[in-house]
């Protein structure tokens, strides 16, 4: 699935849409949508470790005492360990991947030597959106949540300001924010990658987060 964006206009449309009503960006209910967009992008991106904007493949990482840090001066902070190898990966047939354990934000590697001071490091990198009423139109919204930060903040509304209206039809809503996002996972399943050495040690593509 390839890296695409939708904009900060295509969200707020969407979610207009989806609401019925529109709000300007003083007001105080333009205020709460923006938070809930910013919630709904954090769940979108803690369901699934192989978001492709988000992963990393066999990057460097420095080894101090037995253990890779999350963070590292010139690269991207480290959300989620996946896999550690001692060789780089998918440059030859004699890969060693190490064990690890996370602890405190650091991956302790077992298997290393003493003098082995890098290792090659597969990561789901961080991520912590941070849409602000200031946010202009043309502002990049990842296209793989953006339907779902619509839905999940209209439901959302909905439900704090309708809190009389059917439970059925509030159900209803509900499975379909959850069946956006399940179609965006499966585009990405579809891809191959847990069938890659990328990925197939773990049992599911689901964050356990």
């Amino acid at each position: 699935m390839s890296v695409k964006n939708s904009t900060f206009l295509d969200l707020k449309n969407l979610t207009f849409a989806l609401i019925g009503r529109e709000y300007l960006s003083a007001t105080a209910q333009f205020a709460r949508l923006v938070a809930l967009w910013n919630q709904g992008a954090k769940k979108a991106y803690r369901a699934s470790n192989y978001w492709d904007r988000h992963l990393v493949v066999g990057e460097p990482r420095t080894v101090v005492q037995g253990y890779v840090a999350s963070s590292e001066d010139g690269l991207d902070n480290i959300d989620t360990f996946l896999r550690i190898y001692k060789q780089q990966p998918f440059k030859g047939s004699a890969v060693q991947e190490c064990d690890f354990y996370v602890r405190n934000g650091r991956a302790y590697v077992q298997g290393t030597s003493a003098n082995q001071d890098t290792v090659y490091v597969t990561y789901k990198n961080e991520y912590t959106p941070a849409y602000t009423i200031e946010s202009g139109d043309g502002d990049e919204v990842p296209d793989e949540y953006m339907n779902y930060m619509a839905h999940y903040a209209a439901y959302t509304w909905q439900r704090s300001v309708e809190q009389n209206s059917s439970e059925n039809n509030f159900a209803l809503s509900l499975g379909l924010i959850n069946q956006v996002l399940e179609d965006e996972l499966a585009k990405l399943e579809g891809q191959g990658i847990f069938n890659s050495n990328v990925a197939r040690k773990f049992k599911t593509y689901r964050n356990s987060n």
